[in-house]
């Protein structure tokens, strides 16, 4: 995920695309599902998911950015640009 994204939701959230590789390429890879069931476990799983990237986001706040500073030893993947 990009740090620069400040929500999971919404306009200018996770895009929807994105949303789309976790469920299909992650999640449905690694889980079987009863028929059915697909919506809610999907609604829930995003509702987690959602509450997973805030944590993370406040986690880098109190961690770096509130301290001056940047998080790229611990999250390598994270550019100078995000």
């Amino acid at each position: 995920m990009n740090p620069a994204i400040r929500m999971w939701s919404g306009p200018n959230g996770v895009p929807e695309r994105e949303k789309k590789v976790l469920w299909d390429e992650w999640l449905m890879v690694t889980f079987r599902l009863l028929g059915g069931t697909h919506e809610l476990v999907r609604q829930h799983t995003f509702k987690m998911m959602g509450n997973a990237f805030q944590r993370w986001r406040s986690y880098l706040n109190v961690t770096s950015a509130s301290k001056g500073l940047t998080p790229f030893e611990e999250f390598g993947n994270i550019t100078h640009n995000q």
